[in-house]
């Protein structure tokens, strides 16, 4: 998801070409923390992109390190304001205000209880105006965590060109890949829903714009119009020359992505206000003595609170409504098509812009629906 241009109001955008399981397998090294460097071992390979800055990619065990001392660094912070905090790194200010406003998005800054200079703000954010009531932009000070923790967290991992997209990955133990940006941004609509124009205009919830629901949404955007204008949409970093459901699903809804987004609600199950280092954890590593870490329910608890499947004795039931899916899919697209002007608009003149076909919704949706349910029964073990 790259950062949005709030002139067509848009939101989660993907990652493209992750590194395969075998050229994670080229590992160079391992430190004291258990990470792992990788290696590109085919020259050719993200050769439109270039190589995925190495910072860019933080074992899991190695980024709990690093959460921990962002929360040490900002003793006053709540569990709920540390994801914050690292969020708006990456997705922050030009409409996530609007989407969040019930997130702590600002503080009162008291330079006596964080360590110092973590006030201070970096050249790559833009830093809006602040009346002394609002307080100032919570975000990562530069100075706030050592330079390696800042530049881990500030890293960017490749999409659809090099360093395009905004947050780092997780490599996980079984050498998946976690978007950072996705799996926080999900996280923070869950603990904060409630949004305000333009999205409540658009009957859009706050989960819908920060998780699977814009990624699916916007690759039907996408479909449309290059097949609308014989061109790709100005948000299409890929390099995608004719209209192509895979190619523009693949460009908007990456694996990288949509687990980023699936963790996001597994992390919300398990929120009980405990430092985000601690969820993490026990999300991805368990706990000393637990049988399993969440994680290993990942696709199950996703769907559980997706409202795609319900129990039925001791098996999973899949319910998920496609109709209803798609309209609220759509709701979406024409957000994210007619853009944030025609939402204010709409606000001041009480005419919203009539809804359009998006005639691509379902065959993207399908393909979501397809991957879930497929890793669901992996995961169970079992035909839903």
């Amino acid at each position: 998801m790259n950062q949005p241009s709030m002139e067509g109001l848009s939101f989660p955008e993907r990652s493209d070409l992750p590194l395969t399981r075998e050229q994670a397998e080229a590992k160079q090294s391992k430190n004291q923390k258990g990470e792992e460097e990788y290696q590109l071992v085919d020259p050719s390979y993200r050769a439109s992109a270039g190589q995925t800055d190495p910072q860019a990619i933080i074992g899991i065990e190695r980024l709990i390190d690093l959460v921990e001392e962002v929360e040490e660094s900002y003793p006053d912070d709540t569990p709920a304001q540390i994801v914050t905090r690292i969020r708006q790194l990456y997705y922050s200010y030009l409409g996530f205000d609007e989407l969040l406003p019930n997130a702590d998005n600002t503080e009162r800054l008291n330079r006596a209880n964080i360590r110092a200079g973590a006030a201070q703000y970096t050249e790559r954010r833009i830093v809006r105006p602040q009346s002394e009531s609002q307080g100032e932009f919570r975000i990562l000070g530069q100075s706030g965590v050592s330079q390696e923790t800042y530049d881990r967290l500030t890293a960017k991992a490749d999409e659809n060109a090099q360093g395009d997209n905004p947050s780092p990955y997780i490599l996980l133990e079984n050498g998946e890949q976690v978007d950072l940006g996705h799996l926080l941004l999900t996280l923070d609509a869950l603990i904060h829903p409630g949004s305000s124009s333009p999205f409540t205009d658009y009957n859009v919830p706050t989960i819908d714009p920060a998780s699977w629901v814009a990624d699916i949404g916007i690759s039907s955007v996408w479909m449309s119009y290059h097949l609308m204008n014989d061109r790709p949409h100005p948000e299409v970093k890929a390099d995608i020359e004719s209209p192509n459901v895979d190619a523009y699903y693949n460009a908007s809804a990456p694996e990288e992505d949509l687990l980023g987004n699936a963790d996001g609600f597994g992390l919300f199950k398990d929120w009980d206000n405990s430092p985000l280092s601690v969820v993490l954890r026990r999300y991805y590593l368990g706990e000393q003595g637990s049988v399993q870490p969440g994680q290993s329910r990942r696709w199950e608890t996703f769907c559980r609170l997706s409202q795609f499947v319900v129990s039925e004795g001791n098996r999973l039931v899949w319910i998920a409504d496609r109709n209803q899916l798609i309209q609220r899919i759509n709701n979406f697209c024409d957000l994210y098509f007619y853009g944030k002007l025609s939402a204010e608009i709409t606000m001041l003149t009480g005419h919203r812009r009539p809804p359009r076909s998006w005639s691509y919704t379902g065959t993207m949706l399908d393909k979501f629906l397809e991957y879930v349910r497929r890793n669901l029964i992996n995961e169970r073990g079992e035909n839903i």
